[in-house]
């Protein structure tokens, strides 16, 4: 990155002895973050150190067990500070043209936006697609079928993911995780949806309620691809696209309305199959 004269570490252990010494840096027990007892160990006591919870100083240096666990709090009287808030409705508020409600989150075995759960064929294995999850009696209001790609839309913008039915999700919510990104699908970044409307003490946006309209889309044709090689170029035909990491392939989910022409055919199936 062009930094070697200020990152000159050879390995782990030179990184960590910095880290540890900074912060024990004109600390003086002011702040809780102090592993200052750690500096200067031998790289070999750092390849056999077992996990252990901070501060670690002179007075602790097995660690400690359990933050305030004395009743005395990072402040300057060491009491805990509470704050008192109004509970307020969300920004958006379900209307005539949005009727659904929409949350966002996570699934069980990817990470943020995917990158490193991304590189992991087991990890991908259990969720390769963005999908929303629908109740069956909303789905059935929005003619959507179960598998069918589905439109979210509201004023700030539209995704295209899969349809998952679910008795488990509640009537009149919709549920879209936050992990798909230009990199792995064609259109599925969940929070160009949201407000930016945020919490005016905490300043958390509103992940967890946006409102939104459904409508199932119907492509002239649909297709994957299993590819040992990850430079397929899906975008230049599918409007529909998706990819994920399988065991020595890469997946990719597509559809479209223009038909590829036989020489993109012959050019994918003999750099891809």
């Amino acid at each position: 990155m062009g930094f070697t004269e200020q990152f000159d570490y050879e390995n782990a252990y030179s990184i960590f002895n910095e880290h540890v010494m900074l912060s024990g840096l004109e600390n003086n027990q002011t702040r809780l973050f102090d592993l200052s007892a750690l500096a200067n160990m031998g790289a070999d006591q750092f390849d056999a150190l077992q996990p252990v919870q901070w501060p670690i100083t002179a007075a602790s240096p097995a660690g400690t067990e359990r933050l305030f666990g004395d009743g005395c709090y990072s402040t300057e009287d060491q009491k805990a500070q509470l704050i008192a808030v109004e509970p307020r409705q969300p920004a958006s508020k379900v209307n005539h043209n949005q009727l659904l409600i929409l949350n966002t989150g996570r699934v069980r075995d990817h990470w943020n936006t995917m990158t490193r759960s991304g590189k992991s064929a087991r990890l991908s294995s259990h969720r390769h697609e963005p999908f929303v999850e629908i109740h069956p009696s909303d789905a059935a209001l929005a003619a959507i079928d179960d598998q069918q790609i589905t439109s979210i839309r509201n004023e700030l913008g539209a995704i295209q993911v899969r349809a998952h039915l679910s008795e488990d999700q509640k009537p009149g919510h919709v549920f879209v995780p936050i992990h798909w990104n230009r990199q792995f699908c064609s259109n599925a970044r969940v929070d160009k949806l949201v407000k930016a409307a945020v919490d005016p003490v905490s300043g958390q946006p509103e992940f967890k309620h946006a409102v939104v309209s459904l409508e199932p889309i119907a492509y002239r044709w649909y297709g994957f691809v299993l590819s040992r090689q990850d430079n397929l170029q899906p975008e230049e035909y599918a409007e529909y696209w998706n990819k994920s990491r399988g065991h020595a392939v890469w997946r990719y989910e597509l559809a479209g309305n223009k038909t590829p022409n036989s020489k993109e055919a012959i050019h994918h199936r003999k750099n891809h199959f």
